[in-house]
């Protein structure tokens, strides 16, 4: 279909900026794409020799095809993430899931683990991946977490390797609490809305449960979701008020009464995922019989 052909080429968010990336490694006949975002810094001098050893590995007799590795902030961070807390946090602690995901997946041996937490930023994905499993464009935030889900359906899991790292050196963050958590959630309903309505009927190999995801994202894609929903964002709203900030308060409100119309919402954004990956599929199957090559920088 034409509409599914625009949004997929489309670069209006981080879903279809991958895509785009992709893309670029279908038409150069790429083994793999490394994503690096713009604002990290790799000082290792065997990266991509450590990803070519990976490639050639199998874990459990299963190819590794997916991987991600480590994203310390700062030139001297470490990988912990840090964040000043709010009381709202209490029913949202984001944070806390994300450091015991990475502590149980870097930590220790094997090197390379299966992981429920992927680094857009410091993505490696196989041409076997890549050429049937898009990147959801009606994500627009936590693209690489929506992406480990995916191909977890379909398969293919993701495996950090605690031999990478990046040094991710982002700008400072300037956007309202209020405008993340809505992102956030809004993706949450989406893949639990993924995980409840998956049929292997329709192609994926594998049926997954929230539970695979834990600590994170798994933590936020259970029945709980829409009572974490209204307990953190009334404590956020108070917290504006306090402030006299009204419109911040108005629109934290706003997210409790989008996550009731998400929830009362007939989508079922597993069976459009699915639209997506077969338009995807007739796509990179027309881009691999043509001869295009892109023209090295």
């Amino acid at each position: 279909k034409d509409g599914d052909k625009n949004e997929l080429l489309s670069m209006n968010n981080y879903s279809q900026i991958r895509n785009a990336g992709l893309i670029a490694g279908i038409l150069n006949k790429s083994d793999a794409i490394i994503f690096l975002d713009d604002d990290e810094l790799v000082q290792d001098r065997d990266f991509l020799k450590k990803i070519d050893q990976d490639l050639n590995k199998k874990v459990k007799k299963e190819k590794v095809r997916f991987i991600t590795g480590m994203c310390p902030e700062g030139e001297t961070g470490t990988y912990i993430r840090q964040r000043k807390y709010s009381p709202w946090m209490t029913y949202w602690d984001k944070i806390k899931f994300q450091n015991e995901t990475l502590i149980k997946v870097i930590e220790g041996n094997p090197h390379l683990k299966v992981t429920p937490l992927t680094h857009g930023g410091l993505c490696i994905i196989h041409k076997d991946v890549f050429t049937q499993i898009p990147f959801d464009p009606k994500v627009q935030r936590g693209e690489d977490m929506d992406y480990n889900l995916n191909c977890r359906m379909f398969g293919y899991k993701c495996y950090m390797d605690n031999r990478l790292e990046i040094r991710h050196c982002p700008p400072p963050r300037v956007h309202q609490a209020w405008r993340g958590f809505r992102e956030d959630m809004i993706r949450f309903f989406m893949q639990r809305n993924k995980i409840e309505r998956q049929d292997k009927k329709l192609g994926t190999k594998t049926i997954i449960k929230a539970s695979d995801f834990d600590p994170y994202p798994g933590n936020f894609l259970k029945d709980n979701l829409e009572d974490m929903i209204f307990k953190s964002q009334t404590t956020l709203a108070i917290e504006y008020l306090y402030k006299n900030d009204t419109i911040s308060a108005q629109n934290t409100l706003e997210n409790i009464k989008i996550s009731r119309d998400l929830l009362s919402s007939n989508i079922n954004y597993f069976e459009k995922y699915i639209e997506i990956v077969e338009g995807w599929r007739k796509l990179t199957k027309k881009l691999n019989s043509t001869e295009v090559k892109l023209r090295k920088i």
